[in-house]
């Protein structure tokens, strides 16, 4: 199962010190390093298979390709699960947290959507019009005199 974000999104949407930060547990100081790389993959799974638990009520996974906002909510998610276990939590993260949960609620139950579904969107063809009727019984050249 591929993860909705990649720990380019999450640095690239937060900054490569505040996912350190996060996500550093033995003070190696890169995001290169092994176990700095495993936090950040656990991170992301996690978020993933909440986000999936969602997701599934109303579309058919995996997904074909992650929507843009998906994605950042993936990385919200991420940032907090790192955040809890290295006590670098901010009311900044939390409120994100939260409002990304909201979002899949709202998504689950159909409020918003993560965009039209390949077979929702419709092309309309540009119709002609044509008619086709037997002269008219009724005329007034041939109903005259009748008043």
């Amino acid at each position: 199962m591929a993860n909705y974000a990649a720990q380019t999104d999450l640095e690239a949407y937060f900054g490569d010190n505040e996912v350190l930060i996060a996500a550093d547990r033995e003070g190696s100081g890169s995001l290169t390093d092994v176990t700095v790389v495993a936090v950040i993959e656990a991170a992301l799974l996690a978020a993933t298979e909440d986000i999936d638990s969602y997701l599934a009520l109303r579309y058919d996974l995996p997904l074909a390709e992650t929507p843009g906002a998906l994605n950042r909510r993936c990385c919200d998610i991420a940032m907090h699960y790192m955040s809890i276990t290295s006590h670098a939590m901010t009311d900044d993260k939390e409120t994100r947290n939260k409002a990304a949960i909201k979002w899949l609620g709202d998504v689950s139950r159909g409020i918003v959507t993560l965009g039209p579904k390949e077979e929702e969107v419709s092309v309309q063809d540009k119709a002609t019009v044509s008619t086709n009727s037997e002269t008219r019984l009724f005329s007034r050249t041939k109903m005259a005199g009748l008043l």
